[in-house]
C-alpha cells in the first residue's frame, strides 16, 4: 500500500514540475528592434520590470469610457534576412490566426468585440515582427478562427519546425477608433528556453509569448481603464 502511495506521489509531483516549466519557457528579451510597424516611436520609453520593454500610455486618454475594442488581424512584418522569412507562409498563417484568436479570447472577458468605429470604440493593431524598418519584406494577415482551431492549426503546421524556436517579438498599437489618437503602444520581444522544446516542439516558444503578451494586454487595459496605469 505505502509503495503504491509513493509512486502516486512521485508521478504527481513530476506532472507538476512538467506544467510549472511549461508555464515558463519563454522570458523577456534585454532589448528590442524597432520594426517601422508602428510608424512613429518618438512617445515610446523604456518599460518597468513588469512592462514591455518599450510603451506609450497617452498622459490624458479616458479609458474608462471604452467598452468596445475593434482588434484588426495579427500581421506579419519582417524582413528577407529575418527568421521569419525562412518559414513557411502556412506557418506564419498558423502563429498569426493562434495570436489573434488568444487576444480575442482573452479581451472579450472584458470587452466587446466590435467590428465598426464608434467614440467608445478602442482598435488594436498588433504585428509579429523581425525587421529592420527599411527592409520589410512580408506582411501576412491572419484570418479569425477559434482559439481551438487556431492550436489545432498551429500543432500540426508549425510542429518541429526550427523557425520559431527561441525568440519572438510584437509590436501593439492601440488607438481611438473614431479619432484615430493614439491611446497607448508597446514593443516587447520574448525568449525561449532549451528546456522542453525536444518535448514541445519549435511552435511552443511562439505559443508561450503570445499566450503571455494576449493576457498582459488584457491586464494593462484593465489597469488603465481604473485609472492605475501611467506613461
Amino acid at each position: 500500500m505505502n509503495n503504491k502511495i509513493t509512486l502516486v506521489q512521485v508521478l504527481i509531483i513530476g506532472l507538476f514540475s512538467i506544467v510549472l516549466l511549461a508555464c515558463s519557457t519563454t522570458h523577456q528579451s534585454r532589448s528590442v528592434q524597432k520594426s517601422g510597424f508602428l510608424g512613429d516611436y518618438s512617445q515610446l520609453k523604456a518599460g518597468e520590470s513588469d512592462q514591455a520593454l518599450l510603451r506609450y500610455v497617452h498622459p490624458s486618454a479616458q479609458w474608462s469610457m471604452y467598452n468596445k475594442v475593434i482588434i484588426d488581424p495579427v500581421s506579419f512584418y519582417a524582413s528577407k534576412d529575418s527568421k521569419l522569412s525562412k518559414a513557411s507562409y502556412e506557418e506564419r498563417q498558423a502563429l498569426a490566426d493562434y495570436f489573434t484568436a488568444a487576444i480575442h479570447i482573452e479581451l472579450a472577458k472584458d470587452y466587446k468585440i466590435v467590428a465598426t468605429p464608434a467614440p467608445d470604440v478602442m482598435r488594436i493593431k498588433v504585428a509579429i515582427t523581425d525587421a529592420d524598418s527599411s527592409k520589410v519584406m512580408m506582411n501576412t494577415v491572419s484570418t479569425i478562427l477559434p482559439v481551438g482551431l487556431a492550436l489545432s492549426s498551429l500543432k500540426r503546421v508549425v510542429t518541429g519546425s526550427d523557425s520559431f524556436v527561441g525568440e519572438a517579438q510584437c509590436e501593439i498599437d492601440i488607438r481611438d477608433s473614431f479619432t484615430e489618437r493614439r491611446l497607448a503602444a508597446a514593443v516587447d520581444k520574448r525568449i525561449g528556453t532549451k528546456a522542453l522544446r525536444s518535448k514541445f516542439g519549435g511552435w511552443n516558444d511562439a505559443k508561450e509569448s503570445f499566450d503571455f503578451w494576449a493576457a498582459q494586454l488584457r491586464t494593462q487595459m484593465g489597469a488603465a481603464r481604473a485609472g492605475k496605469l501611467t506613461n
